[in-house]
C-alpha cells in the first residue's frame, strides 16, 4: 500500500523535529507548488514503516495543511 505525507515548508519550520521524521522515510522529496516548497515523505510499502508513519503523524497532528494521499 503507498501512503504519501505532505507538510509544508513553513510548518516544518514550526516544528524541525518533522525534518528529521521525513527524511526517515525510504523515500523523501522536495517538491514545489502554488504554495510553496513541500517535504513529502513517501512509504511505497506502508505496513512496513508503520513505526516511522506513527512518529511523523504524531508530530504533524496538530498543524495545518498537511496532506496524505
Amino acid at each position: 500500500m503507498h501512503l504519501s505525507i505532505a507538510i509544508p515548508e513553513a510548518q516544518v519550520v514550526e516544528a524541525p523535529a518533522l525534518l528529521r521524521i521525513v527524511r526517515m522515510a525510504p523515500a523523501y522529496d522536495i517538491e514545489a507548488g502554488e504554495q510553496g516548497a513541500e517535504y513529502v515523505a513517501v512509504f511505497e510499502d506502508f505496513p512496513n514503516s508503520v513505526e516511522i508513519v506513527a512518529r511523523l503523524i504524531e508530530e504533524a497532528w496538530d498543524l495545518r495543511d498537511v496532506r496524505s494521499t
